[in-house]
């Protein structure tokens, strides 16, 4: 569970740097998440830790 949150954790760093350096309309977790969302497509599957980690924070 600590490598999923880890992956939650970074994607929302680099959304938030990429909205310090480039993007200021967009919040920086927003960017993350949509950069989160294009990874998870190009790989093609949500691996067992991230799903683990997604599953608790929703419950």
């Amino acid at each position: 569970m600590l490598r999923g949150l880890t992956w939650l954790v970074l994607f929302q760093l680099i959304g938030t740097a990429i909205n310090h350096l480039l993007v200021p309309v967009l919040p920086g977790p927003i960017i993350g998440l949509l950069l989160m969302l294009g990874f998870l497509v190009w790989r093609g599957e949500v691996g067992e830790p991230l799903s683990l980690a997604a599953g608790s924070l929703l419950r």
